[in-house]
């Protein structure tokens, strides 16, 4: 049966209905290279987007597709602690928004490297494979 993987771990089509496809739970519109590019406290964002969460519950919404991805300061961190916090599953984005931040080297927060630098091992673990837990800052089980 096909799943959808988030935050809260692997949903099938029957534990899911409505999903808002396109939405921004933590988006950093800054360029990579401005100071304070991507950081935020994690506890800020629970506290300011747990009301917008339950609102999206309310109006009958069960998951997020998050778009945030690498080069608009993805924190995989941040969405599974804003997950956690309200029990809303939300999906992470793994590709790259800008391609900027491709062209000057931003794959990831945690591990600055030039795409043509990276080894043709490592694509496939950098694009097709990051899964929860372990993407970005996230640890643990999800």
């Amino acid at each position: 049966m096909p799943r959808l993987i988030t935050t809260l771990g692997p949903k099938s089509s029957t534990d899911l209905g409505a999903i808002l496809p396109h939405e921004h739970v933590f988006v950093d519109l800054r360029t990579w290279d401005q100071p304070g590019y991507g950081e935020a406290d994690p506890a800020d964002v629970v506290t300011l987007m747990t009301p917008e969460i339950e609102r999206v519950r309310a109006a009958g919404a069960t998951a997020i597709v998050e778009q945030s991805a690498i080069g608009v300061g993805r924190r995989a961190d941040i969405l599974v602690e804003v997950s956690r916090a309200t029990n809303f599953p939300l999906v992470v984005p793994t590709g790259v928004h800008q391609l900027d931040a491709v062209a000057n080297g931003v794959i990831d927060v945690d591990r600055p490297v030039a795409v043509p630098e990276i080894e043709a091992s490592d694509r496939e673990s950098c694009f097709l494979k990051p899964r929860l837990p372990g993407i970005n800052r996230t640890v643990g089980n999800t």
